[in-house]
């Protein structure tokens, strides 16, 4: 890798809990001591194993070994195939099989990155959340390309993203945030605080999964044993974890700019039981395989394509975990089926990660926003780009640095980018080859040619703004982009036409080549075995957090689904006013959940329990709002008023405009100045008393706590005269029909 990463060592503290569920551990037959109960075809069985682990004897700066301890363990077997008999397991009779593994995991996204994708979408909430998980879905659909690469007799490995909880709220991931300082955090530590939660609190959070992968916007470093800080950490997982249950089977991942690919399959394959290259075996880290190690190799003919594979090494460690899983696939094995992927998981088979980032945006996740592709640089092509993507490093010392594309960027005309290679494929987009990538820089482009645009006509300007260029250029032979020099006039017509082609309408119209038409990549229909995720305990543990934070506003869930709210409704239950909330508002004290949104108080209206402190502020205030009066024109020319009684108020004009044509057709479209006073969606019912007398001794309750007030906000408000109003109005409406119809009726 281009990055290092750390695998955390247990050698020298024990596990605070056994292993809870040995049947999802790597146990080996030949350890395995005969159970003193005879065998039987019921569905449930009996054994005794002992586990004799083998410890790491090497120390390698970015890596240990961890291997759960030496236990004894009585554990009962759920018999999956009951129709399998024991002298004749599945394994055997699928022995020359090619066999699906399902690697499931459950992505959780951090509040740093959360904030940063809200900052994307300009604080649209809504867009923000599609945006991750659009996003995240392609990363693991890229992982899983890479995995699928593993050309085995036997077997596949499918990655599959099956949930994603993102951790919106402030303090929502404390329990990660309170290592940090600085935008820094311990590798180790944080792994630790994930474990403790996966297997704690944030066990209904997270449900059922093969893997967690945490996705934070935090600086990981850990600390070298020559005591140096080593800032080039990038990810930290657990060796062989797997599927154990304990919470060992989890990864953090750094993802201040981007989700790098080869980082998330390079962590899982450590999961997965495979070591670095030229880690106790025959395969060489320079040569810059998926799982060599944070030591930079240069790029030969021979290496250019490896950061797409795996090694022989890896995947001859992948066979030996998957084997002994398959050995015993009579029992429940965990990679056998899929889990059910959560509703809001959308399918993304048929997008590529690379067609929607593109390369000067790959370039700037990795080395900031300032960095561009460099074109051209060390005489590289567009296929090239493939396996030899140069990006300009602003932030350190400016040169052009190597990177991998993403899988799925155009190199053509009809070409991709599919493991290092650029292929031609069906589905590819239609691309004009002298200008794949677009303008290398936006901002300079758009000041260059919106100055003169004839200078897209020099080679070193249309290089490097081919996009703007293409936008402004016109189906003028030789005149593409008008006169080739500035501040042509028309007597130099005569002598210059050619150069002054635009103003001299010079040049021959040509028909624009039009571009073909591509079908839709289609979508993956191969079916799945699915092991459907098991019930959510209804019970609230001490200190766990909200499973649907996206319910949790009302308190009302705390009454019917108690145990998707725990945090908030253990907190509500102990507030003495919890009674006089009303229904989708907030409880007293609540802050607001997304401060970024409470700037308008509109939002009070709309989404109220986000911004709980701050429409607490604003509620009840009074505002003025300029209106144009612009009524439906449902009055014929010359049309009298049918009752000018009523028309005296401008505002007729907007409820019944036909009973007063004449006075609306004088006052209509004038601008007026309403005030309106602006309440918050759960307002008091006339009559309600006071919840809280005490506190009703002052107007400023009114706009802070108005609905523990009622009786006495309405008095002091102004709400009273609003409703008396209404009231006359209605009353004079009724008198004035029931004149009309004896009129009429006379």
């Amino acid at each position: 890798m281009d990055n290092s990463e750390y695998l955390f060592d247990s050698d020298n503290r024990t596990p605070k809990k056994p292993w809870r569920n040995l049947s999802l551990e790597t146990l080996s037959s030949s350890r395995r001591n005969e159970s003193t109960t005879p065998r039987s075809r019921t569905t449930f069985d009996r054994y005794v194993y002992k586990l004799e682990l083998l410890r790491s004897t090497t120390f390698d700066l970015f890596d240990t070994q961890i291997q759960p301890p030496e236990v004894e363990k009585t554990v009962r077997w759920n018999v999956i195939n009951q129709s399998t008999s024991w002298s004749d397991p599945p394994s055997r009779r699928r022995r020359n099989a090619l066999r699906d593994y399902y690697v499931d995991v459950v992505a959780l996204i951090d509040r740093l990155r959360f904030e940063w994708f809200l900052k994307q979408a300009k604080n649209d909430y809504n867009t923000a959340r599609r945006n991750i998980q659009e996003h995240y879905a392609m990363v693991f659909s890229g992982v899983n390309m890479l995995y699928k690469g593993i050309n085995h007799p036997n077997y596949t490995i499918h990655i599959r993203l099956c949930k994603i909880f993102i951790f919106e709220a402030p303090t929502a991931a404390n329990f990660i945030s309170k290592y940090a300082s600085d935008g820094k955090i311990n590798a180790h530590l944080a792994l630790e605080a994930l474990e403790k939660i996966v297997q704690g609190a944030g066990n209904p959070i997270v449900g059922y999964y093969d893997h967690v992968i945490l996705f934070t916007g935090f600086d990981l470093f850990g600390n070298e044993s020559s005591g140096k800080i080593n800032y080039a950490i990038v990810g930290i997982t657990n060796q062989k974890a797997m599927c154990r249950k304990d919470g060992s089977s989890c990864a953090v991942i750094e993802d201040r700019r981007g989700t790098y690919l080869k980082t998330v399959a390079h962590e899982l394959g450590h999961s997965l039981s495979a070591k670095h290259d030229g880690d106790g075996n025959s395969c060489s880290k320079f040569d810059r395989y998926i799982m060599s190690s944070g030591v930079l190799s240069k790029q030969t003919p021979e290496t250019k394509y490896n950061p797409w594979q795996f090694s022989s090494c890896s995947v001859n460690n992948f066979t030996t975990f998957l084997t002994e899983f398959g050995s015993r696939s009579y029992r429940y094995n965990c990679l056998a089926y899929a889990i059910e992927a959560s509703d809001d998981i959308p399918d993304v088979s048929n997008k590529l990660l690379g067609q929607f980032i593109k390369p000067n945006q790959q370039c700037q996740l990795k080395y900031g926003n300032a960095s561009y592709y460099c074109k051209g640089e060390k005489n590289t092509n567009i296929e090239d780009i493939c396996h030899s993507l140069y990006c300009r490093d602003l932030l350190k010392s400016g040169d052009c640095k190597l990177m991998e594309a993403y899988i799925g960027t155009s190199c053509g005309d009809g070409k991709i980018c599919m493991y290092g290679k650029c292929v031609s494929d069906p589905y590819a987009p239609p691309v004009d080859e002298t200008c794949v990538f677009g303008d290398v820089h936006e901002d300079h482009c758009k000041s260059l040619i919106s100055t003169f645009v004839g200078n897209c006509y020099q080679s070193k300007h249309y290089d490097l703004c081919c996009g703007t260029c293409n936008n402004m250029s016109r189906p003028i032979k030789g005149c593409e982009y008008g006169d080739k020099k500035e501040n042509c006039q028309t007597y130099h017509c005569a002598k210059e036409k050619e150069t002054c082609c635009g103003t001299c309408n010079y040049g021959t119209p040509f028909t624009p080549i039009t571009r073909r038409n591509i079908a839709m990549r289609p979508t993956s229909a191969k079916p799945l075995l699915i092991r459907r995720s098991p019930k959510v305990a209804r019970v609230c543990k001490p200190g766990a957090l909200d499973l649907r934070p996206e319910l949790c506003h009302d308190p009302s869930v705390c009454k019917n689904q108690f145990f998707l709210c725990c945090e908030y409704c253990l907190t509500y239950f102990t507030l003495p006013t919890r009674t006089t909330i009303s229904r989708y508002d907030c409880a007293p004290g609540d802050l607001d959940l997304l401060p970024e949104l409470c700037t308008n108080i509109s939002i009070c209206q709309t989404h109220r329990s986000r911004c709980c402190e701050y429409c607490s502020r604003m509620e009840n205030y009074t505002v003025t709002i300029t209106i144009e009066i612009t009524s439906p024109q449902d009055c014929a020319a010359g049309d009298l008023d049918l009752l000018p009684a009523m028309c005296a108020n401008i505002s007729i004009c907007l409820t019944n405009r036909s009973l007063c044509c004449d006075y609306c057709s004088r006052v209509e479209n004038y601008t007026v100045t309403m005030t309106t006073g602006i309440t918050s969606p759960k307002e008091c019912v006339l009559g309600e008393p006071d919840l809280n007398p005490e506190l009703c001794t002052s107007p400023s309750v009114c706009q802070t706590q108005p609905l523990m007030c009622c009786n006495y906000c309405t008095y002091n408000s102004g709400a009273i005269f609003h409703l008396y109003d209404t009231w006359v109005y209605r009353c004079f409406y009724i008198h004035c029909i029931f004149f009309l119809s004896k009129q009429m009726s006379a």
